[in-house]
């Protein structure tokens, strides 16, 4: 056993030295790849998810173009392509049919975004169909909101809401440019209220796709004004308002809008960080961000590429968004300009990287749980076989949509949080954490090694090993176990802790503290699967439950419970056959009667007295023969002497 032993420690360096060279070559390789682009699989669940943002976005866009009239501008391919159900896409280009993710996994966030994907209300009405119900609608939901703020007596003016009650009215009945000349009579006496302005917009943009082409201009400077920042108005309300300008003036091209984005600052990366990921603040910011998206890049400034690198980089989900969006335009771009070709190489040699750690943890993920018997030895192999029975790997694109690519924020309590947590007793842990530290491609903040699967998928011949050494542990106890006294004597055989076994194999009176895992949960779950102390006279049994506990750190502890059982097992004051002994003298003390006649030798040695013993008593014998005068005398010492060695044989049988 010795020699196995030493084989397997062999073994444990030699593979630790080769992970380690791994470690560096794969650092080195990844600092000399810069700007490598790759084609990223879009998973069905993501992907239906930013198709339903795009859809509803177009039809904002639309909103007062007439059913029978067609669209001024189509938007750019990403956005049409991808704006299509997935049930009517038929054919998936390559990179999209990669991936297929488990069902159910974004359905919290598909469920929000149907609570409010109606940002523009809708109402049916007997007068009003088509474009200008939802004009109507938009300017009776405005009213009741300024009547609403007025009973709260939130400085709403009273003639203010006259006008606008009488410009409603009107525009139900018909009279639009009725509407048009009572709101801007409102303006001449409150000429910054947003309201009034971001409506009188929406009904030029109405009747400029309606009635009046020539309005356009009108509109937007109304549009215009209704953006200004103001703090007399919610952030909110001022965001809807820009949005609804935004949304009315891409359905005439791109210009205005991106001068407008700029001007408002409605892309700034700080819209979309919060901990609802991608619906923080509302779905207005995602909104925009799919107005930008439908723009091809060729006609960015380097403002736009400046945020599309900030919201990708420290957005929750700002990656996934890049990834459905704008990869797919940006991965083949090389005719933009060196500033903003640096910021696209910056992004994607960013999502390169993360993209290989994906890779390579979840490769070994997927063939999790490891087979180990009914023993997982490692706190890592018991931890990760219970997230894979529990959590399907998630996609490369699912894992962007819960984290920052930059490791900093990552969304908690959602699916598989809550399973994680029942299963392992443990509400501290996060789900999404372990997998953005994992994930992200900046140093200072990634932990490689908290899904440590590739490990523990090649640890399964060495647990194998360790399985086999610990049935020649028990065959070895076999040898110095006294079977007639055994059970008698369990009650008072001295228990052993691993503790102990670990301090006499490494020789320190602390042996935890250098077997410790540093990261967290293993730390914890070291800590807390060690408990209750497992205790028994047999250090076979001590490792066997703690391996069943899945209570090892490293194959260096395991190393240590071996050797330190080995050190012990013949120990002349802590051994095996020590512990019977004194087992059996405070049996005797407790019950003299049973325990009397109970002996404990060691088989080696009483199994040579046997033979000695009658060898020595014929040489014994024979010599006092030769040198006693009287036979009578000789005869009877003899006798004695053979009575007195039978006595000592029987003995040593029951021991």
């Amino acid at each position: 056993m010795r020699n196995t032993l030493a084989t397997l420690r062999r073994q444990v360096d030699k593979r630790q030295q080769e992970r380690r060279n791994l470690r560096i070559e794969k650092s080195r390789s990844a600092d000399d790849e810069h700007g490598r682009r790759v084609l990223i699989p879009v998973s069905r669940d993501v992907l239906a998810f930013f198709s339903k943002v795009q859809r509803a976005v177009l039809a904002d866009q639309r909103r007062y173009v007439a059913a029978a009239e067609p669209v001024i501008e189509q938007p750019s391919t990403a956005l049409a392509e991808q704006a299509v159900p997935v049930a009517d896409r038929g054919q998936f280009s390559a990179p999209r049919a990669m991936a297929e993710a488990p069902d159910g996994l974004l359905n919290g966030m598909l469920v929000r975004w149907q609570e409010m994907a109606q940002v523009i209300p809708t109402r049916a009405t007997d007068k009003l169909q088509g474009p200008a119900a939802v004009c109507f609608a938009l300017m009776h939901n405005e009213l009741e909101l300024m009547t609403r703020e007025q009973s709260e007596r939130m400085n709403v003016s009273l003639p203010v809401l006259s006008k606008l009650q009488q410009a409603v009215r009107a525009f139900e009945a018909g009279r639009a440019m009725d509407t048009v000349t009572l709101l801007k009579n409102v303006l001449q006496g409150d000429p910054h209220n947003h309201t009034i302005l971001a409506l009188l917009s929406q009904v030029l943009y109405y009747l400029t796709n309606n009635q009046a082409p020539t309005m356009l201009p009108e509109a937007r400077e109304f549009a215009q004004r209704s953006m200004i920042f103001s703090e007399k108005i919610r952030p909110e309300r001022l965001m809807f308002y820009r949005y609804l300008a935004l949304s009315s003036e891409r359905h005439f091209g791109h210009e205005r809008v991106l001068e407008w984005v700029r001007e408002t600052g409605v892309l700034e990366p700080k819209n979309l960080m919060g901990k609802d990921g991608l619906l923080s603040h509302g779905t207005l910011p995602l909104r925009v961000w799919a107005l930008l998206a439908s723009i091809t890049p060729d006609v960015w400034t380097t403002a736009e590429f400046e945020a599309m690198r900030d919201v990708t980089l420290r957005a929750l989900g700002g990656a996934a968004l890049y990834v459905v969006w704008f990869h797919p335009q940006l991965v083949h771009a090389v005719n933009l300009p060196k500033p903003q070709l640096e910021l696209v190489d910056e992004v994607e040699k960013n999502l390169h990287l993360a993209y290989e750690n994906y890779s390579e943890v979840a490769r070994s993920m997927r063939q999790l749980p490891l087979q180990t018997g009914s023993m997982g030895w490692f706190v890592r192999v018991r931890f990760l076989n219970t997230m894979a029975q529990v959590c399907p790997t998630p996609s490369f694109d699912q894992v962007l949509f819960y984290m920052a690519l930059d490791g900093r924020a990552w969304r908690e309590n959602v699916f598989p949080d809550q399973e994680l947590r029942m299963l392992l007793q443990d509400s501290t842990l996060n789900y999404w954490y372990m997998w953005a530290m994992v994930v992200t491609p900046f140093k200072d903040v990634r932990l490689p090694y908290l899904l440590p699967a590739d490990e523990t998928v090649s640890d399964g011949p060495l647990l194998a090993h360790c399985d086999k050494l610990l049935n020649s542990l028990k065959v070895m106890e076999k040898e110095r176990i006294k079977p007639t006294v055994w059970a008698d004597i369990k009650p008072w055989l001295t228990n052993w802790q691993m503790d102990h076994l670990l301090a006499a194999g490494i020789g320190s009176n602390k042996p935890r503290q250098r077997f410790t895992p540093n990261l967290i949960p293993y730390n914890h779950f070291y800590r807390r699967w060690q408990l209750p102390m497992a205790i028994n006279p047999l250090a076979s049994e001590l490792i066997a439950e703690t391996a069943r506990r899945g209570g090892f750190a490293s194959f260096y502890e395991i190393i240590a419970a071996f050797e330190g059982a080995l050190r012990l097992i013949d120990d002349p004051r802590f051994g095996l056959l020590a512990n019977q002994r004194e087992a059996l003298e405070r049996g005797r003390k407790h019950d003299p009667k049973k325990f009397g006649n109970m002996a404990i030798h060691d088989k080696g040695a009483g199994g040579m007295m046997m033979v000695l013993l009658p060898v020595g008593m014929m040489g014994l014998a024979t010599m006092i023969f030769h040198f006693s005068a009287n036979f009578g005398q000789a005869a009877g010492l003899v006798l004695a002497l053979l009575g007195v060695g039978g006595v000592l044989m029987m003995n040593m049988k029951k021991g």
